[in-house]
């Protein structure tokens, strides 16, 4: 069994700071779906505007691990991650984050 004292179970509870003080109730899963729309714009946007500026399309380093398979008879589980990158899909996961903090 894990015990967590109340300073502990403090700074696991909170995650993001900005000067010490939680952003106005935002937590974690705002950043996450405000991280997955960033990325996701900022990919189209360097699909889109590759052929005019091909360093949008530019591949980053494959960031992620490979996939892993448990098998235990009754069921199969299979885990993995995997997060290309393009040089827009980068810029848009930036702003993503600077507009977090600045909504």
């Amino acid at each position: 069994m894990i015990n967590l004292d109340e300073t502990s179970f403090y700074f696991i509870s909170v995650i993001i700071f900005k000067g010490g003080v939680v952003l106005k109730g935002r937590g974690l899963g705002f950043l996450i779906i405000l991280l997955i729309i960033g990325g996701l714009l900022g990919s189209l946007l360097g699909i889109g505007l590759g052929n005019v500026w091909p360093v949008l399309k530019q591949g980053l380093p494959l960031i992620g691990f490979e996939p892993v398979t448990i098998d235990l008879s009754v069921i199969t589980f299979a885990f993995g991650f995997a997060l290309k990158l393009n040089v827009a899909s980068a810029i848009g996961l930036l702003l993503a984050f600077l507009l977090y903090f600045k909504l």
